[in-house]
């Protein structure tokens, strides 16, 4: 679990545990990429050549500063997921590549290497390792932020996130609102 989660009921527990084995359904939207963990990936760069310094350096003030804040769990880096070695010619990635980021359901981020994708190394590799370092630092709080799960139907359901709790109503008892996958989120989701 991450480490401000709450999950109501054994099912939504099995649940929950079940969506975070297998990482393959959210790496499915990339066909065209080799998705690896962080720490690989990093290790991989510094073989060929890259200072990681840069990386190391930030993970560490980022660390520090969100201590301060509260949040003393980092996501850990087996936890995300960093693609690269495109076959698809011209594919560029970077923070805002389409399709990725932190997922609470499986509690995984993905990523994918700054720059052209077609090498299993950044062309930059200053400005890749400050990329993933800014996705990471974002997806952590994604990670830290407070969340109750609770079971409608067999799925797990978000009912807090962050302070929020949601609401159908203005009943003080905090309702779920269920929407499909990828659908963009409502008023009070």
């Amino acid at each position: 679990m991450a480490p401000n989660e709450t999950v109501l009921g054994e099912r939504t527990a099995a649940t929950l545990a079940a969506l975070r084995t297998d990482p393959s359904v959210l790496t499915a939207a990339h066909p065209d990429h080799v998705f690896r963990p962080a720490a690989g990936r990093l290790r991989q760069w510094q073989e060929a050549g890259a200072d990681t310094a840069v990386f190391h350096s930030g993970l560490y003030a980022a660390r520090c500063r969100y201590a301060e804040l509260g949040l003393t769990q980092m996501l850990p880096l087996d936890r995300v997921l960093v693609g690269a070695e495109s076959s698809r010619p011209g594919a560029f990635g970077g923070f805002h590549h389409p399709n990725q980021g932190y997922r609470h359901l499986q509690m995984v981020a993905v990523v994918t290497m700054y720059g052209p994708m077609e090498g299993n190394t950044p062309e930059d590799a200053d400005q890749a390792l400050l990329d993933l370092l800014r996705a990471y630092a974002h997806d952590c709080l994604h990670y830290g932020s407070r969340r109750r799960y609770i079971d409608v139907a067999g799925t797990p359901t978000r009912t807090q996130y962050g302070i929020n709790f949601r609401r159908l109503t203005d009943s003080p008892t905090p309702q779920p609102i269920r929407r499909e996958a990828g659908t963009p989120a409502t008023s009070g989701s």
